[in-house]
């Protein structure tokens, strides 16, 4: 049985343990509170500039991008957002597996996939299998969860621009972002969508309709298309922000709730412990006095 000194000590650290828990988990939450707020602000930008694009391409052959081009799917290219940091639960684990499970069912199809890695984690899945890849941009992942800044933006829109001209170049024939989608606290999930080439996300409202625009019809195309991807990728990233300050938040409140139920036992172990010595030592006095 552990000596009274052990169990003090381990009582100790316990508690040294979860002070660094909830001391972590009330810093997730003030992250997630601000993040979340930007996150909804971006959200409102990108649906309302995707609903000017669905408009776009509703109305067939008078509004035209490159960026919305269809052709036959020989090569996609996966842009896989996680952290570069850990205690988050399974966050980066859900992250990995999404994407490897889209990387081996676009590869029986006899497609070819190239993976873009946000975040160490991601790199670092990546470099266990051996897999190459560019890595001009895992660090994103960093600045967005920390406070984005213009140099962040600058950023994502060199990322957007390199996905751009891959496309347009037919280097890539889709693009596809994987990240973590936060909609509450109960509910962060793994999601999969499309970025290029553009397709209306709903039923589009222009058709039929004249447009007067300015300057002309070639250079708004553009550059709402090439707007709404660079949106897209912010909006994305920071989603995946806000589900790693969730995920963190959550799983710091469970280690909380563990180590409290563990003081509980040692200090229930130390009392019996404690008792039991009172109890033999009493006994030595007994069983002495009477053999006097």
């Amino acid at each position: 049985m552990a000596s009274l000194k052990d169990i003090k000590t381990r009582i100790t650290s316990v508690r040294s343990t979860q002070k660094i828990t909830s001391a972590m988990r009330m810093i997730a939450s003030a992250k997630l509170r601000r993040t979340q707020s930007r996150a909804l602000h971006i959200e409102q930008y990108r649906a309302a500039l995707r609903k000017t694009v669905d408009d776009m391409l509703a109305t067939g052959g008078s509004l035209h991008s490159p960026l919305s081009e269809q052709r036959p799917v020989r090569h996609v290219t996966l842009v896989a957002i996680a952290s570069s940091s850990g205690l988050c639960g399974a966050f980066n684990t859900n992250v990995w597996n999404a994407a490897k499970a889209r990387m081996e069912a676009l590869r029986e199809q006899g497609v070819a996939v190239t993976v873009v890695p946000i975040g160490k984690k991601m790199a670092h899945e990546l470099d266990k299998l051996q897999l190459p890849y560019p890595g001009e941009d895992i660090l994103l992942a960093d600045q967005f969860t920390q406070n984005p800044t213009p140099a962040t933006q600058q950023a994502v829109r060199q990322l957007a621009d390199r996905l751009k001209t891959a496309f347009t170049d037919s280097r890539t024939d889709c693009v596809e972002i994987i990240h973590t989608h936060f909609r509450s606290m109960g509910s962060i999930h793994v999601t999969c969508q499309q970025l290029l080439p553009l397709t209306p996300e709903a039923a589009g409202t222009a058709a039929g309709n004249e447009f007067i625009i300015e300057p002309d019809a070639g250079t708004f195309c553009q550059t709402v298309s090439d707007r709404l991807l660079l949106v897209t990728l912010m909006t994305a990233m920071m989603d995946s922000a806000t589900s790693e300050h969730a995920s963190r938040m959550i799983a710091m409140q469970t280690a909380d709730d563990n180590a409290q139920d563990l003081l509980q036992q040692l200090t229930l172990l130390y009392n019996k412990t404690r008792q039991q010595g009172i109890t033999n030592e009493l006994i030595d006095l007994m069983s002495g006095r009477m053999s006097q």
